[in-house]
């Protein structure tokens, strides 16, 4: 139950912490940016869930509901990494060159995790149960984990390289996806070390919360005052600041 609690306790803190984030929002060009973080939170709770019922199953030995999760999770990680990549780019607002690639890494990374699972399924590449029921991390599960890792790095380069560009509220956001994306890069590397450790939950939820601390809140409050703006103009007079005869 102690595995099991980790991915618990970072669900929980997860879903509070972005409470206002994963509430759903109109589909418009101004809330792209928006909706596409959500997703990203979405499935980093599909992926808590699964790490969450995969330590509950595995303790109580029942292989074949394990086995199942096991697959469900391995997708929940590397749709959370491809919409972590589309969600990098629509935050830096950067679409040249590197985000293109950024975008073509994660969906190459998760096309190639669907063809391992389906190949898994015959022969055993990426995990294994063995005939006493204990779980077996393969080399191809660290391959994968491995070009994970390197795909948040390059992530963070870019977004780097992207801050550097940038002045204000524009660098900060940049600067602060470049180090989420640095951390989930090293909890990647531990749970590479530390297979039976849900190190990868917890770089989730730190990534997620240097996003939320510093990105999200910011770039809600500006909507807020963008709106508030508009509403103004319209019942207010621009010159004199007295209610038009809409208000």
């Amino acid at each position: 139950m102690s595995y099991a609690s980790i991915g618990i306790i970072a669900c929980i803190v997860h879903i509070i912490i972005n409470n206002e984030a994963l509430h759903s929002v109109e589909d418009t060009p101004e809330n792209i940016v928006r909706i596409s973080y959500r997703r990203y939170l979405l499935s980093i709770i599909l992926y808590y869930m699964t790490d969450i019922f995969w330590g509950i199953l595995y303790e109580q030995e029942w292989i074949v509901a394990t086995y199942v999760d096991t697959v469900v999770f391995f997708f929940a990680m590397v749709l959370s990494v491809h919409l972590w990549t589309r969600t990098v780019v629509l935050y830096t607002g950067n679409k040249g060159r590197g985000g293109w690639l950024l975008m073509l890494g994660g969906w190459v990374i998760f096309a190639f995790q669907m063809i391992l699972l389906v190949v898994n399924l015959f022969v055993p590449i990426m995990f294994d149960f063995n005939a006493q029921g204990v779980y077996q991390a393969l080399p191809i599960r660290s391959v994968i984990l491995f070009m994970q890792m390197v795909l948040f790095l390059f992530a963070a380069i870019y977004a780097f390289v992207t801050a550097i560009k940038s002045e204000g509220k524009k660098m900060s956001t940049n600067r602060t996806v470049g180090f989420s994306s640095i951390v989930m890069a090293v909890f990647i590397a531990l749970q590479m070390l530390y297979p039976l450790t849900p190190f990868y939950s917890l770089g989730c939820l730190f990534g997620c919360c240097l996003i939320h601390a510093f990105v999200y809140k910011d770039k809600d409050t500006e909507q807020r005052q963008q709106i508030q703006a508009v509403n103004q103009k319209a019942y207010r007079d621009g010159l004199t600041g007295a209610n038009n005869k809409l208000s």
